[in-house]
């Protein structure tokens, strides 16, 4: 019961641009949420991975759009599931935790601040 009432108050935080962005880390998921004011999107959002083709058949029954940015274009378009992998995508150890950070709407000051701390 705690738990809930902890994540219902963060959810708070984040609808109210107090808090960018929280996570939920599950066995099979993590689901980041978002504040509207990070990444450039006008409402809160959700980066769910992995995805599960279950699950994006649940999603489009209940009509919650959704988008899959990593999945190749260039793919035949029935193909709902790229098996892309980080060791796929040629992104160097040291560059990729910024990158992240920067799609995550975090600054680059932010960021400098972070890797001087660790």
């Amino acid at each position: 019961a705690e738990v809930l009432v902890l994540q219902l108050g963060i959810q708070a935080l984040v609808r109210a641009n107090q808090c960018p962005y929280f996570y939920v880390l599950a066995n099979a998921f993590t689901c980041t949420f978002r504040a509207s004011s990070i990444g450039g999107y006008e409402e809160l959002n959700a980066m769910i991975y992995p995805t599960t083709q279950g699950l994006r058949d649940i999603l489009k029954r209940e009509d919650i759009e959704f988008t899959m940015p990593l999945l190749d274009e260039n793919e035949h378009s029935s193909e709902l599931f790229t098996k892309k992998t980080l060791e796929d995508i040629k992104i160097g150890d040291d560059e990729e935790p910024e990158r992240w950070l920067e799609t995550m709407g975090a600054e680059k000051s932010e960021i400098k601040r972070l890797q001087s701390s660790q």
